[in-house]
């Protein structure tokens, strides 16, 4: 097993592996064998590319984009602050689906 059919047996228990473009090249031929053999394991695969976008409205986007950041004006969304100790507090919301953004753990 090699590239993307590698990285799948990795993933946990309803794990996502994503793929944004093709730097590595396509996927190798067995790679929906390997998918399948996971079924149980309920893993999912997503691909995105860029080659819908218009060149124009990509190359715009991007310069908004570095623009924004060169202001300091992007920002992580933080659901929660939660102290180091209630890490595994944490990691069972993050599970649960009901945090939006990230949760931020802080040492004491």
């Amino acid at each position: 097993m090699h590239g993307e059919a590698a990285r799948l047996p990795v993933l946990g228990h309803d794990g996502r592996l994503v793929l944004v473009g093709l730097v590595a090249g396509p996927a190798p031929a067995d790679f929906g064998t390997t998918l399948m053999s996971l079924f149980q394991r309920s893993p999912s695969f997503s691909v995105f590319s860029l080659d819908n976008v218009p060149v124009a409205e990509r190359d715009r986007v991007r310069a908004e984009q570095f623009a924004a950041t060169a202001r300091g004006d992007p920002h992580a969304v933080v659901h929660q602050v939660l102290p180091l100790e209630k890490a595994a507090e944490a990691h069972r919301r993050m599970d649960d689906g009901t945090v939006f953004g990230r949760i931020v753990l802080t040492p004491n």
